[in-house]
Order: C-alpha cells, then structure tokens, then sequence
C-alpha cells in the first residue's frame, strides 16, 4: 500500500505511533504528555491553523514559529512538528497530536468518555459514572459533561465510540417499537 491509497487519519495514526515510540524509548511518557497537550491546544486555535495551512507561508518561517511559540518542549517534540513540516503534513499535525495523546492515555489505562444530558449534572454523579464505567471498562475512565436539551431526560455516555443510553427518548422509542410488535 502506498501512501496515497492512505487515509489522512491512518496518516495521522501512523505519526502518532512514530512519536509514542520515540516517548517511550527515551521513558518520557508522561513528560511529552504534558508537552503534547500544551502543544495540541495552542495549534488548534483557528489563527494558527490558518497560518500553519496557509501556502504563502515557507516551511523555514514555521519551524522560526515553532521554536519560539515553544521554546521549552523537548527537542524530540520539536523535531516531530519540523518532520510534519517537512513531509507537508502541517494539516494534520492536531489530528497526530490528539492520536498520540489517545495513545498514552491508552497505554497508562486511561479514557476519556462524553456524558450528555439535558440538563447538567452535578460533580457526584458524574463522579459516580465515572466509577462505574471504570468498573465496566477496567480503565480509568474520565467524563467530561455536555448539555443537549433535544436529550429531553436522561443521559447517554460516548465512549470509544460505543453508546450507553439512559435517555428517556431511547426508552420511548423502544416501548414504541415494542408496542407495535405487540409484545409489551
């Protein structure tokens, strides 16, 4: 398979686990961790996307921007953003970046997961989920809250793609479906 029948996230995949490798070898995990995070949020704000995608800009002028946009990351994580500028990969440097964070977390057993309900949901219960989906998934899962009025009630937790539904409107449509297969 060459690398244009690639897709840009098994690209991105591919990057991430170039840079886990790299972290893991020289056991700095959690430290590039840290970094990566700090380095994921200041890329992905709209002014700098549109720099770093921005043809008129040269290669040269990025790697100037990133060493003095971080100064204090670690050379290996420097010399990640250099080799996606030279590759021409500036627009998925946040895509490989947030791979590679899913990466670590996966690898210390962490997850995170989404809880949406209609109206917030109070740091007990949320802590509770939590436990539970621990427990479920053996990993340290944590949830970050979401408000969707169209919830009507209930909750549902996103979770590696997986749903756990809780919201009234699933319980509805279910007795509807039910109903009309006439077994109640």
């Amino acid at each position: 398979m060459c690398s244009s029948d690639l897709t840009m996230a098994q690209v991105s995949e591919r990057y991430a686990r170039a840079l886990f490798r790299v972290s893991e070898e020289n056991d700095s995990l959690e430290r590039d961790l840290e970094q990566v995070i700090f380095v994921r949020d200041e890329l992905d704000k709209d002014d700098v996307q549109a720099y770093l995608n921005h043809p008129g800009f040269e290669k040269r002028q990025k790697e100037v921007f990133f060493q003095e946009a971080f100064p204090e990351i670690a050379p290996r994580l420097l010399d990640f953003l250099f080799l996606m500028l030279q590759k021409r990969r500036e627009n998925i440097i946040v895509s490989a970046l947030s791979d590679y964070i899913e990466l670590v977390n996966r690898h210390f057993g962490r997850i995170k997961a989404r809880v949406v309900s209609a109206l917030g949901l109070e740091e007990e219960q949320i802590s509770s989920l939590e436990v539970l989906l621990s427990k479920h998934l053996d990993l340290e899962v944590s949830l970050v809250s979401e408000i969707d009025p169209e919830v009507i009630a209930g909750f549902y937790v996103l979770v590696e793609g997986h749903i756990f539904d809780g919201t009234v409107r699933t319980q509805l449509n279910e007795m509807k479906k039910r109903l009309k297969r006439g077994n109640l």
